[in-house]
């Protein structure tokens, strides 16, 4: 339960658009496993207290087509950014399956700096890189944070769909 009086008032809306890449895995005759992972921006928002969005509809149209515009200059400029990385590790007697999404904001010159990160089926956050190493604020020991991201691991490139990672 929220505690009173936090988060945004009751009424707030939101329109959000969202990009996925969707994997699908049958496990037997009659259940699959479904996992997204993608990019989610705001187009517009309505505050509680007025009952009015703070873009008319042919504005998020004109924003989404911006989004879509930049999204495919960056497709086409460097298609390695919006690849989802596949990650497996163990790490303290635990095997983990996932995926590491490159934030399109936080790529430069074919290095990206922060990840979105999911874990066997469970949005795990941002991992950044930072002059102190590899940080995922949602979690706090560092240990499985190392173990995704390397202790101590300077600049990440992407090679094709690997991950190459060093100083």
């Amino acid at each position: 339960k929220a505690p009173e009086g936090s988060g945004v008032p009751v009424g707030t809306a939101y329109h959000w658009f969202i990009l996925s890449h969707q994997y699908v895995e049958k496990l037997n005759a009659n259940d699959y496993i479904t996992r997204m992972v993608g990019l989610k921006y705001k187009l517009a928002h309505r505050r509680a207290a007025t009952g009015e969005w703070n873009a008319s509809g042919d504005a998020r149209r004109r924003h989404l087509v911006e989004i879509l515009q930049c999204i495919i200059g960056e497709l086409q400029r460097e298609p390695e950014q919006l690849v989802p990385v596949p990650l497996r590790l163990d790490y303290s007697g635990k095997h983990y399956e996932g995926t590491a999404m490159p934030v399109p904001a936080s790529c430069q010159q074919g290095a990206c700096f922060d990840l979105d990160i999911t874990l066997n089926n469970e949005h795990i956050g941002i991992m950044r890189q930072t002059p102190a190493g590899w940080k995922i604020s949602e979690i706090k020991s560092k240990g499985l944070v190392n173990a995704i991201g390397g202790s101590g691991m300077g600049r990440m490139v992407m090679s094709h769909e690997l991950w190459v990672m060093g100083k």
